[in-house]
């Protein structure tokens, strides 16, 4: 039983890799696809990533380092993208969007960043968008968000999280589970647009305070 376990387990381990992979890739993709400045001609990509190190989300942020190096660690040991590794720097935006032009100037100016991943939050994606704009330096979001915002570099890869179950799980019957309402709800709403147009089907949804970290209740209500 525990040997069945732990087989499990490293199935969805391996699972969850392959889809954090499909998601740099498709981001570190769309950079080295962009008329970029010449610094992106190394053989190294950079990618510059802004996330709440400090603040009220950084619970939540904590999360998201692991996911990157391991899909980074994954994409590299497998030859790169379009043949150059990924290399990845941080800095903390600390959830406040007025930090945010300085970070944007470390990562691209000093660090000579290709592409930027993050912020947390939509003010500060709009932000980062906006200041990114001139210098065609690509933003790739973490998922689809709330609609009324558009920009020429800007890359939500929300639909990459309903086309990975789909294809690879055959996956169409979802129930909708996160924190923060205001934000979540209309990811979520957005979301359900690639999940119908794959004939997919949303049950329900449960939607907690950002500071919720029991989720055993509401897993087991579901």
């Amino acid at each position: 039983m525990v040997e069945r376990i732990g087989a499990a387990k490293k199935r969805q381990l391996i699972k969850r890799r392959d889809a954090l992979k499909c998601l740099v890739e498709r981001g570190a993709t769309a950079f080295v696809g962009r008329g970029l400045p010449i610094r992106a001609q190394s053989k190294q990509a950079r990618i510059g990533v802004r996330i709440p190190l400090s603040g009220d989300v950084d619970a939540y942020a904590r999360q998201m380092p692991t996911s990157i190096e391991t899909a980074v660690t994954g994409i590299n040991g497998t030859g790169g993208v379009l043949g150059r590794s990924n290399a990845v720097e941080y800095r903390d935006s600390e959830t406040v969007p007025a930090v945010l032009p300085g970070r944007c100037n470390d990562l691209i100016g000093d660090w000579e960043a290709i592409g930027i991943v993050g912020p947390f939050v939509s003010a500060g994606r709009k932000y980062a968008a906006c200041l990114l704009a001139d210098d065609q330096i690509s933003l790739v979001d973490a998922y689809n968000h709330a609609g009324g915002f558009c920009s020429p570099v800007l890359f939500p890869v929300g639909h990459a999280v309903v086309r990975y179950p789909d294809e690879e799980e055959r996956i169409k019957d979802y129930i909708m589970l996160g924190s923060y309402p205001s934000g979540q709800n209309t990811m979520f709403r957005q979301l359900r647009f690639p999940m119908y147009q794959r004939a997919g089907h949303v049950h329900g949804q449960a939607l907690t305070v950002i500071s919720e970290q029991q989720f055993r209740l509401i897993i087991r209500w579901i």
